[in-house]
């Protein structure tokens, strides 16, 4: 746990499933999977997946998992936070929250995939870019016919 500007940082549990389901019901452009699935999520990938804490009430989280082909590569899977919390770079510290604590444990290259108009997310990118000396490399990772909104 790490505590930046009154916010806390930790592992997301379980328990948090309700309240990330929340936020993700109010997020615009972020699939809205089930309670069931986020529930599902926690308790299966429960070591890969933070939350941000300001005044005992989740404000972002972030899912990701170990890749089961490459076990060295965390794929950063969804970020969101309530709208208007007015905390800087929220995802940002969020993002190098976890990814600190798996350089920890053999991490050697992230992947995500991105909406190319999502200016935050590009944001994030060009940060975890610059603090990890990486160099961001973009191509399709699923065609359109597969995004949600598709079906």
């Amino acid at each position: 746990m790490t505590t930046v500007n009154l916010v806390e940082y930790r592992e997301a549990t379980f328990d948090d499933a309700k309240e990330i389901h929340d936020i993700v019901k109010k997020t615009p452009g972020i699939d809205d999977n089930s309670l069931y699935y986020y529930s599902l999520w926690l308790k299966e990938f429960d070591q890969s997946n933070v939350v941000a804490v300001q005044n005992k009430k989740i404000v972002a989280f972030l899912t990701a998992f170990r890749k089961p082909k490459d076990s060295s590569t965390l794929f950063l899977w969804q970020l969101a936070a309530v709208p208007r919390h007015g905390i800087p770079d929220l995802g940002v510290n969020l993002s190098y929250y976890l990814i600190d604590n798996e350089i920890k444990k053999n991490l050697r290259s992230i992947e995500a995939t991105i909406d190319l108009n999502n200016k935050s997310i590009l944001y994030v990118m060009k940060k975890l870019e610059k603090r990890y000396n990486g160099n961001m490399h973009m191509e399709e990772y699923l065609s359109e016919e597969y995004l949600s909104g598709n079906e």
